[in-house]
């Protein structure tokens, strides 16, 4: 089991509209988050960033914009390592 910590929360209700930081939300089977715009399945349902990338990523934006564009619904605190596109994660009591 992968171990770490959800650091922030976010749901993008409205495209071109700047994330709104959320406590919870609720994640739709083969969908995504429940008032996501962006909840329309396939493979990218939920974006996961990790906080050691986010603080890389906020290093570089001054060189780079596009960064500064990217957004995502869950920042989390572990380990790079663990961590594998298609992977599943347990949270909460989920």
């Amino acid at each position: 089991m992968i171990k770490g910590t959800v650091k922030e929360l976010f749901i993008k209700p409205l495209q071109g509209n700047p994330p709104v930081k959320y406590n919870s939300f609720t994640l739709i089977r083969n969908t995504g988050i429940e008032n996501d715009c962006f909840a329309q399945g396939g493979n990218r349902q939920i974006s996961i960033v990790l906080s050691k990338a986010l603080e890389e990523m906020r290093h570089l934006s001054s060189e780079r914009p596009c960064l500064i564009r990217f957004t995502y619904n869950m920042e989390i605190d572990a380990d790079a390592m663990d961590l594998a596109a298609g992977a599943r994660l347990k949270i909460g009591n989920a």
